[in-house]
């Protein structure tokens, strides 16, 4: 039997859009109940935490909001296999050691899982205390399908991923 995809959901709950990947996956977990080949994982930006996952989950997607100056609800899917987060990309953590650093030591020592896809979307209401954005809101569905693509692309049984490298404009 092949191993279960896991799928991590980073995000605060108390900073509006950054909860995004907590929601998300919160919002998925009904579309995959009867189903022991995904689970589901909360993590509130902790990089050791990620980096543990990493090293021992085959398939992995990554959902997490980002800001690199594209347009607010902006979806960006890439393969992690392939290649890493961009430097100026900011992905939020309270932690020095955060998702880049943690995909960047699971490379380096060779742990990174087999399959790894991130699924971000750009954000902009950060603060503490506030709501989702309406951009957030609306792109809200488009998100949930992007996740679930890269569930389907990490859980395929073939040899090689194809590199997604996108950015969706709503």
């Amino acid at each position: 039997m092949t191993a279960p995809t896991l799928v991590i959901g980073i995000g605060n709950p108390y900073r509006g859009d950054d909860a995004i990947g907590l929601l998300v996956i919160e919002r998925l977990r009904a579309d995959y109940r009867d189903s022991d080949q995904v689970r589901f994982l909360a993590v509130t930006a902790d990089g050791a935490e990620i980096l543990h996952q990493l090293r021992n989950s085959q398939r992995v997607v990554i959902v997490d909001a980002v800001v690199s100056g594209a347009r607010p609800g902006t979806i960006h899917c890439r393969d992690l296999v392939t290649e890493p987060l961009p430097r100026d990309w900011s992905c939020f953590s309270s932690h020095a050691f955060g998702l880049r650093q943690a995909i960047e030591l699971a490379r380096t020592t060779d742990t990174l899982s087999e399959r790894c896809q991130f699924v971000g979307i750009e954000v902009t209401n950060v603060g503490v205390g506030a709501e989702l954005s309406d951009d957030i809101v609306i792109a809200m569905a488009s998100l949930e399908q992007a996740v679930q693509d890269a569930i389907a692309t990490v859980s395929a049984d073939r040899e090689h991923m194809p590199t997604t490298v996108r950015s969706e404009e709503l």
